[in-house]
């Protein structure tokens, strides 16, 4: 947990540092963000959404992102048109991004639910259950659920973020079943309380 949570805070100090002596002209990417997409086509690909209700009573609204390579690329091809970072840094966060993504599956989710105390995924005692499970119906269970406090350059790149709604970073570790990856094709997040059911569904 430690780790990750090094990681993840590493990668967000790397975005937040900008040299003060760059030139303001068109950036020069990194060869390895050249063939990304475009941010807001990527966001869609991996981003699900599920509302969910009781007759007509809501209970969650729920939006969540799977953090795949290829986005992670698209992110970091978007933040540094945005911020013109420089090749170095580039390269240092691409670099704390391809070693997190080979060692977890990790997801942002935006959570609303009609009562606050239903919005706890990150306790240990709550009331959901989260699970991945692959292709071939083996299940992991989360390594990590953090909640992430809203910053501006979260919002930025997560617009569906409100005051209403809690962030979590979720972590499963590829390691955490013998044979998980292999001939692995896709995934499924299936989160789960007494008050309602979802999965989500990514092929690779």
């Amino acid at each position: 947990m430690n780790c990750l949570k090094k990681i993840f805070t590493l990668s967000f100090l790397l975005v937040l540092t900008v040299s003060c002596s760059k030139k303001f002209d068109t950036p020069t990417f990194d060869e390895r963000l050249i063939p990304s997409p475009s941010y807001e086509s990527t966001f869609e690909k991996c981003s699900r959404y599920d509302r969910i209700y009781t007759g007509l009573s809501a209970v969650a609204f729920l939006n969540i992102t799977y953090q795949s390579l290829e986005f992670r690329k698209a992110y970091i091809k978007e933040l540094s048109r945005l911020k013109m970072l420089s090749l170095q840094e580039q390269k240092e966060l691409i670099d704390v991004n391809i070693k997190e993504d080979s060692e977890y599956f990790t997801f942002i989710l935006r959570v609303y639910t009609a009562k606050n105390e239903w919005n706890d995924f990150h306790k240990g005692d709550s009331i959901w259950k989260i699970t991945l499970s692959n292709n071939r119906k083996e299940i992991i269970e989360p390594n990590t659920i953090e909640v992430l406090k809203e910053k501006p350059m979260l919002n930025f790149f997560y617009p569906d973020i409100n005051r209403w709604v809690r962030v979590y970073l979720i972590a499963f570790k590829k390691d955490e079943h013998p044979t998980f990856m292999e001939d692995i094709s896709s995934i499924n997040i299936s989160i789960s309380s007494f008050l309602a059911r979802t999965s989500f569904t990514w092929t690779l």
